[in-house]
């Protein structure tokens, strides 16, 4: 009845022992430099630009003009 139990408490005991031990102190350092810095920002701008470039293309500029015109007071009577 308790075979299995015990089948699997030894193999999780021996799975802990032989494992890579505890985790550094401080953590794992990734070594930055100037180069990483500027890469990210690089890439940073160039994904900000294509997210732009995506929101103005799916924008109706027809609608934006119309907005315009009708909040100036600008619209001619053809268009009502």
């Amino acid at each position: 009845m308790y075979s299995p139990l015990i089948f699997l408490l030894i193999i999780l005991t021996f799975k802990l022992i032989s494992g890579q031990g505890p985790p550094p102190k401080n953590g794992i350092k990734i070594p930055e430099n100037e180069e990483n810095k500027e890469d990210d920002l690089e890439n940073i701008g160039k994904k900000l630009l294509n997210a732009a470039a995506k929101k103005l293309s799916t924008i109706n500029t027809e609608d934006i003009e119309k907005k315009i015109t009708k909040a100036l007071g600008l619209e001619s009577n053809e268009e009502n």
